[in-house]
């Protein structure tokens, strides 16, 4: 348990056994702000061998092992929107609008962001073969997308990945948001914003959207299409389901550096 004096937030590690039902159900009545940390990983692969060192970067640093189980503040936010008069819906919609964007940019204590991009392990990995220049990156890798806060990283990270893994290397002509989707949320891809992504699963609020996952994919993905990267499907066109969304790769493309040592496709 940890508390500032005013508010209280659990922690629940979990090696081999998750939280079931009864549990579930316990924290959700009782109304607690409970993280979950998973170390499942980390007892089956690095108990015997894994230093101190190893062990605070599962617990503290690293990322992907971590989901709100329950947040009490984002309930008692949704609850008391739901609950206000007619009169006074703006009032309440304003209040719920600057929590969430509270929440959002919220200090993150437990796994703290790296702020140097070029040391993340994302980025380091789609250099390997992308040899991009962090502070002179093409446009279509660091363009503002909305509700792209889902993500838990810097754009430049997500985008490079996603580009590099889903139209340079990919060995289809096509892509499938469904792909991408599952790559990140199930086979842990990317890090995203568990507060964010869990709290649009459970719950849309009326005049404030929570960010999709689907949705900022299909918006970036849309936007490679728009510097001719990309050919949507049809369907892109009338299906409003954007987890279904079809893109096909135009060329497959090569990297090529010029003489200043940028990526060049051709």
């Amino acid at each position: 348990m940890i508390s500032d004096g005013k508010n209280t937030l659990f922690i629940e590690i979990v090696v081999t056994h998750d939280v079931d039902d009864e549990k579930y159900e316990k924290i959700k009545e009782m109304n607690l702000s409970v993280l979950k940390i998973d170390l499942e990983e980390y007892y089956y692969t690095s108990i015997q061998n894994g230093t101190y060192e190893h062990l605070e970067n599962h617990i503290i640093h690293r990322e992907t092992n971590k989901e709100w189980v329950n947040n009490k503040l984002l309930n008692k936010a949704i609850e008391d929107y739901e609950n206000a008069d007619i009169r006074e819906e703006e009032q309440a919609r304003k209040k719920v609008s600057a929590l969430m964007l509270k929440l959002y940019h919220m200090p993150d204590l437990l796994y703290p962001m790296d702020a140097r991009i070029a040391e993340n392990k994302y980025w380091k990995h789609t250099n390997q073969y992308m040899h991009l220049d962090m502070d002179d990156i093409f446009e279509y890798l660091n363009y503002p997308i909305p509700g792209e806060i889902v993500f838990d990283c810097d754009r430049r990270i997500w985008q490079t990945t996603l580009f590099g893994l889903f139209v340079i290397n990919n060995k289809y002509s096509f892509i499938k948001i469904e792909w991408v989707h599952n790559w990140i949320v199930k086979k842990k891809g990317l890090p995203i914003n568990w507060l964010i992504y869990g709290s649009w699963r459970q719950k849309d609020i009326q005049g404030f959207k929570l960010p999709s996952l689907a949705d900022v994919l299909a918006e970036f993905f849309m936007q490679l299409a728009d510097y001719g990267f990309l050919l949507p499907d049809l369907n892109c066109e009338v299906n409003d389901n954007t987890y279904s969304w079809k893109f096909y790769i135009k060329n497959k493309m090569k990297i090529i550096e010029d003489r200043e040592g940028y990526c060049l496709l051709e």
